[in-house]
């Protein structure tokens, strides 16, 4: 539960979704939130969300269960599912960044681009406590490149994404402080 509300991390990639928001009447956005937030469950272990892990995991066992004799056409889903996977993970991870402070509300409010919503509809929503802020900001961001997700995330932390990156060790190995503490990414520049 993120201040609140259970994630939204799931079901958000649909055409009619996120940068066609603009488009669809209160009423129909605020019912797909509703819907959405109905069969949606996240759960952050060590600030991992483990309905990605999940779902990743269960792409590849379906994955290697079909074997080599698959038919092609079918094997062209699996990117497609794992893409979806990675795009609700971030939207998640923005949604949650957004919800935790004032500071990253104000951040996620200038990730906002002209053509969302009218802001009357938008302040509707919250005082309702239909949605949160970082639901609005999580589904109205593109998410369809490394790039887009590197610059939405470095907007909302205030710093550059790829230097945090460089800088990040395993919480659980810092918590439990290990010594010698490993970089998570070794070579920052060959992301």
């Amino acid at each position: 539960m993120v201040g609140g509300h259970r994630s939204l991390a799931v079901a958000y990639n649909s055409p009619d979704w996120g940068l066609n928001m603009a488009k669809q009447s209160l009423q129909d956005w605020e019912a797909r939130l509703q819907e959405v937030r109905s069969r949606t469950h996240a759960v952050q272990v060590e600030g991992e969300i483990q309905s990605t892990v999940a779902r990743l995991h269960s792409l590849r066992h379906a994955l290697y269960r079909l074997g080599e004799e698959t038919i092609p056409e079918l094997l062209r889903h699996f990117p497609v599912a794992a893409i979806s996977v990675l795009e609700s993970h971030f939207k998640y991870a923005v949604l949650s960044i957004v919800n935790s402070g004032p500071d990253y509300v104000e951040r996620g409010l200038k990730l906002l681009r002209e053509g969302q919503k009218p802001a009357i509809d938008i302040i509707a929503l919250i005082h309702r406590r239909t949605t949160t802020i970082g639901e609005i900001v999580a589904h109205s961001l593109p998410f369809n490149s490394i790039g887009s997700i590197e610059n939405t995330l470095s907007e909302l932390l205030g710093s550059d994404f790829k230097n945090l990156a460089s800088e990040a060790r395993d919480p659980y190995d810092v918590r439990s402080k290990r010594p010698d503490v490993p970089l998570i990414v070794q070579d920052i520049a060959a992301l």
